[in-house]
């Protein structure tokens, strides 16, 4: 799945399996997930495993918008997205973020992702961030925070930021379950609520609500990450 002008896959319904692709060069994202329930749309229960999304975001503008994810869920809960392969992001405009939730993306599994080279001089570059979504206080009825996901024995290496997560109105983290993760060669491992930058696991630990408890620091030993090998030596701590 390659060179399309704007997503690879767009996923609008519930139950499906989207296994073993490969998307690279697109011109928006590899994958979206979008449920809207406001208007009957959900994208709900969905499995996606063992695909390989690289490089794209390569459209050269997207109207008005600045996004280029890999991955991006908008207000899609309850899917499973697990033994993924996701690396070397668009570095065009802002650059993008391997997997993004927002609009109230909840209850997702992510288990097991390796993500890689997900860089950007100044904006996104991160493994996984939980955004939030606010029109504004004269739209109550349009917040949506993601709560409730769990990320666990993903590997993020050498990007700008390992995970992102910023509510609109809760100061911990939202009931989302990070552990089990290895950070390596990452400028910054996490990124809070209030835009605060933890350069070491152990800062980032020290949040309220614990994040990350049992996760390591360390090189993971791919055979050859530079040649997309992203097989781990038997050394690995992973």
């Amino acid at each position: 799945l390659t060179y399309n002008l704007k997503n690879a896959i767009n996923i609008n319904g519930d139950y499906g399996t989207i296994t073993y692709n490969t998307a690279h060069h697109n011109g928006y994202h590899a994958l979206v997930l979008e449920g809207r329930e406001s208007q009957g749309i959900n994208a709900e229960h969905n499995i996606i495993r063992y695909n390989h999304f690289y490089t794209n975001g390569q459209a050269a503008t997207i109207g008005d918008v600045t996004n280029r994810f890999e991955v991006y869920f908008l207000g899609a809960d309850n899917n499973d997205i697990s033994y993924n392969i996701i690396h070397d992001g668009s570095t065009i405009g802002l650059g993008s973020n391997a997997i993004h939730l927002d609009w109230g993306a909840s209850y997702n599994t992510f288990y097991n992702n390796t993500i890689y080279n997900m860089t950007s001089s100044s904006y996104f570059g991160v493994g996984i961030a939980l955004e939030n979504y606010d029109h504004g206080p004269e739209y109550p009825d349009l917040a949506y925070e993601c709560v409730n996901n769990t990320i666990k024995n993903n590997i993020f290496s050498n990007c700008r930021i390992g995970v992102a997560y910023a509510p609109l109105y809760m100061y911990d983290i939202g009931g989302n379950v990070f552990d089990n993760n290895l950070y390596y060669g990452n400028t910054y491992i996490a990124q809070d609520w209030d835009g605060n930058l933890y350069s070491t696991l152990a800062s980032w630990q020290a949040l309220k609500g614990s994040p990350d408890p049992h996760s390591i620091s360390g090189d993971p030993q791919f055979r050859d990450a530079t040649g997309a090998d992203f097989q781990l030596k038997a050394s690995s701590p992973c």
